[in-house]
């Protein structure tokens, strides 16, 4: 029962990352939807390349891993400078960030990928908190709210505070069931993070149909 869970999730998460791909390259480039959204089929494309090397090459998964993380830690820390006005948290989340990633080339030029569920996606998550947090405070902050229905950064930010929220709870119980060498149902309860993901791409694809020019 837990790996058919695992199962359903993958596929799930193949096909809209397929749907993702496609409707950011029919919406993205179009003249209402503001520069930052430009830049989402890059990460599209990087997402459907990890999967499809995830489920046809299952040998290269840490490798794959560990480079998909870091791409997609890179992309989403771009995308939440560009949409939040405080230098101090963007400096803050670039050294972060180029800390997490010294500790993957270390780990790379030992020639270490060990597949390890847990701690460097937690940071990443960490990461990835603090700017979505401070675009909302400063959402609120502001003397004028925007129509924030259509916002694209807010969508956009909404998906990514959602899915790396529950990520860190998931990764948590999947590795104390790892650790247990209950593989099967640590397996299932990070299948979770799935599940959230389809949410969060669904929430980007909502980001994309927006039609306000500027960003708020």
């Amino acid at each position: 029962m837990a790996s058919l869970i695992a199962s359903i999730s993958n596929i799930l998460q193949d096909i809209f990352s397929v749907v993702l791909l496609l409707f950011s390259l029919f919406y993205c480039f179009r003249k209402y939807n503001p520069v930052y959204m430009r830049s989402l089929p890059i990460y599209s494309i990087g997402n459907v390349l990890a999967n499809f090397f995830n489920r046809f090459y299952p040998d290269t998964r840490p490798v794959v891993n560990i480079i998909f993380t870091a791409f997609e830690l890179v992309y989403f820390v771009y995308f939440l400078t560009r949409v939040i006005k405080s230098g101090t948290v963007k400096k803050l989340v670039w050294v972060l960030t180029g800390l997490f990633l010294s500790n993957d080339i270390y780990h790379v030029a030992k020639k270490d990928f060990k597949e390890n569920l847990g701690l460097p996606e937690v940071y990443e998550c960490i990461i990835l908190i603090i700017p979505c947090m401070v675009y909302f405070r400063e959402i609120l902050l502001k003397p004028k709210i925007a129509e924030l229905r259509k916002e694209p950064s807010f969508w956009m930010v909404t998906g990514i505070l959602f899915y790396f929220f529950l990520l860190i709870p998931t990764l948590f119980i999947s590795s104390y069931f790892q650790y247990k060498k209950m593989d099967d149902v640590a397996e299932a309860f990070y299948s979770v993070n799935n599940y959230s993901q389809l949410i969060s791409y669904i929430l980007f694809i909502k980001a994309m149909r927006c039609r306000r020019k500027e960003p708020f």
